[in-house]
C-alpha cells in the first residue's frame, strides 16, 4: 500500500532495537527519526496522563494539536 508519510520518529525501548529499525525503514522506506529523548518522551507522556486522570492534581489545560488519528499494526513473517 503506497503510503504519504513525512517521517516517522520512533520512540519507546523498542526503538533500540536494531530489526525494528531495519523493519520500519525496509517497510516505509523513509529512514526512521529519532529527534527525541525515546524513554523519556513515553515518560513524560505516561505522567502527564496520570496527573490528568488522577483527583490529587489539577492539570492546566492545553491544546493538542497532533495526534494519530488510527492505530498502528504491523504485522510480519
Amino acid at each position: 500500500k503506497n503510503v504519504n508519510l513525512h517521517s516517522i520518529e520512533l520512540i519507546g525501548g523498542g526503538s533500540r532495537i536494531p530489526a525494528f529499525v531495519h523493519l520500519v525503514k525496509q517497510v516505509f522506506n523513509i529512514d526512521p527519526s529519532r529527534t527525541l529523548n525515546s524513554s523519556e518522551s513515553v515518560a513524560r507522556g505516561c505522567a502527564l496522563m496520570a496527573a490528568i486522570k488522577s483527583p490529587l492534581f489539577r492539570v492546566s489545560d492545553y491544546a493538542l494539536h497532533e495526534r494519530a488519528y488510527y492505530g498502528v499494526k504491523f504485522y510480519w513473517n
